[in-house]
């Protein structure tokens, strides 16, 4: 547990530090422990650190090891969600940060129905362009699909996600993070009935510039449990 306490208490440097130059408060920002490839005590150290909110890319890791996690700890899938693969999703899972098409949307919501239980979504919005990510890339489809999922019972939209290029210009990570701030605020005017207030971006190589932009919920997992094997 000590290399993780330590590297947390450096991480929380880094944030509040960038909340100083962004002129926001530390309360506004939620670190999300991404577990991906971790074992379960080294989860068990990070919740034990006061972490809750942990993400996960593959369902089944979720499956295999959060079999009985503690009542107060939030797990997200944060990777590509399949629609054959939404129920596993909805049990094990209080929020998806990855929903690109209403076809997910509508998956989800019909196990959603058969499991009584109601869900939050992101939207996920390619704003680098980049062809080998998943996401929207034209503000109409991202808006049309927003007035579908409306009409559902269950899914409820919560807020917004983006990854940035992985690249060492700045200015081009900036713009990408930058673009989702945008649509968070064009969103949030054409439908005020609905909640945009989350942003879901930076990780571990990039998380400041996120702050400075305007994310809610950093995805981190290098920097925190260490190099994966």
């Amino acid at each position: 547990m000590a290399g993780i306490k330590d590297n947390l208490d450096k991480i929380n440097e880094r944030i509040q530090a960038a909340c100083d130059r962004a002129g926001r408060s530390r309360d506004e920002i939620k670190i999300m422990a991404v577990s991906k490839t971790r074992s379960w005590g080294e989860i068990m150290d990070a919740y034990d650190l006061g972490l809750r909110l942990f993400g996960e890319n593959r369902l089944q890791e979720i499956e295999d090891k959060f079999i009985d996690p503690p009542a107060d700890m939030e797990l997200h899938l944060i990777g590509h969600l399949q629609s054959n693969k939404s129920r596993s999703a909805v049990i094990h899972t209080s929020c998806i940060h990855s929903i690109d098409k209403f076809k997910t949307a509508a998956a989800v919501e019909k196990q959603c129905e058969a499991l009584s239980k109601d869900i939050r979504i992101f939207l996920e919005v390619n704003t680098s362009g980049e062809e080998s990510k998943n996401g929207f890339r034209e503000k109409i489809q991202l808006f049309e699909t927003i007035e579908r999922i409306d009409e559902l019972k269950r899914v409820k939209i919560g807020g917004l996600m983006t990854m940035a290029p992985f690249t060492g210009d700045e200015s081009l990570v900036r713009s990408s993070f930058r673009g989702l701030k945008e649509l968070q605020i064009e969103a949030a005017e054409r439908y005020p009935h609905i909640d945009f207030s989350i942003l879901s971006m930076g990780m571990s190589s990039d998380f400041e510039i996120a702050i400075e932009e305007g994310a809610n919920i950093l995805r981190i997992g290098t920097i925190l449990f260490g190099g994966r094997n």
